[in-house]
């Protein structure tokens, strides 16, 4: 049983040892209400984090690689840059750990090496587009697109993206970034079975 459900049950459940269902339907409630805030917040997050990148990247000309490298190493999320090709061009401290291979291992392999579950070929850049263009749409729903993403050990795990698209020496290269939400994915799990015992109970 997953710790966050169990701690819900243990705080419903009176001196009698009988669950009170109604107060763990408020729990779980809050629960959700929490995440919710959690959510909008990454989400807002991963938007400045990705027009940072952007910015940054825009100023590759002005700036030295071992420069540009510092700035991305020091971010919580892990930042690629990927060719119109669909070819990864770097990958930052972050991503590194993330993923568990080294930057040169990943230097030239196509994106779908790490995320699996995205076109191939040239329907890449027009997924990639796609979600570039999504992001810089007020109007549309800030939430993000969720991924698979493949770590080394062949573990897959779940992951946000937000992405964008910047023009440098005359090509288009796509900042792609990543975060890993598996610890959140597990939450939401534990919540939906939460609503089953709640059922159950009310059964």
């Amino acid at each position: 049983m997953h710790r966050q459900l169990k701690k819900q049950i243990d705080q419903a459940t009176g001196p009698d040892g009988r669950l009170d269902s109604d107060r763990l339907l408020r729990l779980v409630a809050e629960t959700y209400v929490n995440m919710d805030e959690e959510r909008r917040g990454i989400v807002r997050s991963m938007q400045l984090m990705s027009e940072e990148a952007t910015a940054v990247t825009r100023e590759i000309r002005e700036s030295t690689a071992s420069q540009l490298q510092a700035i991305l190493d020091n971010v919580k999320d892990a930042i690629i840059t990927v060719a119109e090709s669909g070819h990864i061009a770097t990958v930052n401290g972050t991503g590194e750990r993330v993923f568990g291979y080294s930057e040169q291992d990943l230097i030239g392999r196509g994106l779908t090496f790490l995320l699996p579950e995205l076109p191939d070929g040239g329907s890449l850049a027009n997924a990639l587009d796609q979600l570039a263009a999504r992001l810089d749409d007020t109007q549309a729903d800030l939430a993000p697109q969720e991924a698979i993403a493949l770590h080394a050990n062949g573990s897959r795990f779940t992951a946000e993206l937000a992405v964008s698209k910047a023009r440098v020496n005359r090509e288009n290269v796509y900042i792609v970034c990543l975060r890993d939400t598996t610890e959140r994915s597990a939450l939401s799990h534990a919540g939906s079975t939460c609503s089953r015992v709640h059922r159950r109970a009310r059964s």
